[in-house]
């Protein structure tokens, strides 16, 4: 949705191009392997492991585990008759359902498609499936009924709020760069003999601050990419490389930063405390980012 402010009809083509240069991502599952391969640890991890092999202490003395009481007190919704396809259905519609968006959006062609219908189509279309599965008799009464169903569909759509709220001033804000021109006027302040090959590095450098320091990834890229991508254009630089930039500073963050619903989400998964996930994950961290910042240095010398 924020690439379509500007980039109508080319969002999902221009995503897809930028895929090879989110050097973070890519060398993070790299480098995720090699440790899993090799059983490779250092620094906090190490001494993590080393205390669990030991002791036999998962977590660490006197450490207070991440896990949420009112998390820790809910029940599964009769059990006995759940099952694993009232999950698995409704996310095979839903990623179903994005590329049916994109095909008839994009009259035939998915790389023309629409993204923000094609999503608000596949997530419709997985809630309604879902609170049909939901409302199903299963030994005589439904799993939710319709007022259990509603609730739990208005709860979660009400966390979207601020997302939404977000996205339009992003909309805003990148409307307004591009009428003032904003890549243009960065241009002539940086002069016309600047070495452009460095800006893509910069750029990762810049979303990695952002997204660390605010914890989202999402006000990263709504801040950079109405700036980055007319940068791009006015430099004459390759627009799927600095997207790749801004993509891979913005999930620096979601990684790194204690900040991040993704990193705590994984403290309160793993029941352990928030500081020493975040201790033992930052140099991993780091490592992947100083090998993402030379990637792109050597993206921008190569144009």
């Amino acid at each position: 949705m924020l690439l379509a402010q500007g980039y109508e009809g080319e969002a999902v083509a221009l995503l897809v191009s930028s895929l090879p240069f989110n050097f973070f991502s890519w060398l993070t599952i790299v480098f995720g392997l090699v440790l899993a391969l090799s059983g490779w640890s250092f620094w906090s991890m190490r001494k993590a492991e080393r205390r669990a092999a030991d002791t036999g202490a998962v977590t660490r003395p006197g450490s207070s585990p991440m896990i949420a009481d009112d998390v820790t007190e809910l029940s599964p919704v009769r059990p006995e008759v759940a099952r694993a396809s009232d999950l698995l259905v409704p996310v095979t519609v839903m990623i179903g359902m994005i590329f049916i968006g994109l095909y008839v959006t994009g009259e035939g062609s998915l790389m023309e498609g629409s993204g923000s219908i094609a999503v608000l189509w596949a997530v419709g279309s997985a809630i309604g499936v879902a609170m049909i599965l939901y409302l199903l008799p299963r030994q005589g009464r439904p799993l939710l009924g319709p007022d259990g169903a509603t609730q739990l569909v208005v709860k979660g759509a009400s966390g979207l709020v601020g997302v939404v709220g977000l996205l339009v001033l992003a909309f805003a804000l990148g409307q307004v760069s591009r009428d003032l021109e904003m890549g243009d006027y960065i241009v002539s302040l940086l002069g016309s003999d600047l070495w452009i090959w460095w800006v893509p590095a910069f750029v990762f450098v810049l979303g990695c601050f952002v997204s660390f320091t605010l914890g989202s990834s999402w006000t990263a890229f709504a801040i950079l990419l109405p700036l980055a991508l007319p940068l791009a254009e006015a430099l004459g630089l390759s627009v799927p490389l600095m997207l790749g930039a801004v993509l891979s500073g913005g999930v620096f963050g979601d990684h790194a930063s204690p900040l991040s619903d993704t990193s705590i989400i994984s403290s309160m998964a793993a029941a352990c405390d928030h500081v020493d996930h975040i201790n033992t994950q930052l140099p991993y961290t780091l490592i992947v980012a100083g090998l993402s910042f030379v990637a792109f240095l050597i993206a921008g010398l190569m144009g």
